[in-house]
């Protein structure tokens, strides 16, 4: 006997399941001459031109990096995004809040991209309190149809710098899956970003 799942249940289990936005690492480096001790402390900076984002993707991220046993600040607490500085400003800022890194996240790209995932076909066993009955069962096919599945997908840059001496330890290259606001994005990408940094025993 062969079933179909309703075409609406499908899509609604897929928006379901597309609701938590997830990010994975695609490339990234790491400075292999690089024998400093593990840092304890970072500045949190996001470049964008719009403050408001900015202030919601570094505070998430802090949030996120101080959650687990970090100290993380915000950089909009000492850099505001509507003044420029010099190089030797800049240095001074960071060395003002006393941390020991500056994790940087940039924007590389935002695309949709659209992608069609077909019928599946599958068995449903039947239980039954008996060898016997259960013997003579038979599997019933379940029908699941297919359906168009579009996705936004941000990519985003994360480089980790050393407050001493400004020298790049880790970059790499991210990509974020269907995030739903600005804290999502940043608290998935924290997430992803603080598991790597702590598995190159870079804090």
């Amino acid at each position: 006997m062969k079933k179909t799942i309703p075409t609406a249940l499908i899509t609604l289990m897929a928006i379901l399941i597309l609701s938590g936005c997830s990010t994975g690492i695609h490339t990234s480096w790491t400075d292999p001459y690089y024998k400093g001790k593990r840092f304890n402390s970072l500045t949190i900076l996001a470049l964008s031109d719009k403050p408001e984002q900015r202030y919601a993707f570094e505070s998430t991220v802090s949030g996120v990096f101080n959650d687990k046993g970090m100290s993380a600040i915000p950089a909009y607490t000492k850099l505001k995004s509507d003044t420029s500085f010099k190089y030797y400003q800049f240095e001074m800022k960071f060395d003002s809040l006393g941390v020991d890194a500056i994790l940087i996240f940039r924007l590389l790209s935002i695309k949709e991209q659209e992608s069609y995932a077909p019928d599946q076909t599958y068995f449903l066993p039947q239980y039954y309190f008996n060898y016997y009955t259960y013997y003579y069962n038979h599997y019933n096919l379940v029908n699941s149809p297919g359906y168009v599945r579009r996705d936004t997908i941000v990519k985003i840059e994360a480089s980790l710098y050393s407050n001493r001496g400004d020298m790049l330890v880790w970059t790499a290259q991210t990509s974020t899956i269907n995030p739903a606001s600005v804290e999502s994005l940043a608290r998935s990408l924290g997430k992803t970003v603080f598991r790597q940094l702590k598995r190159k025993k870079l804090i």
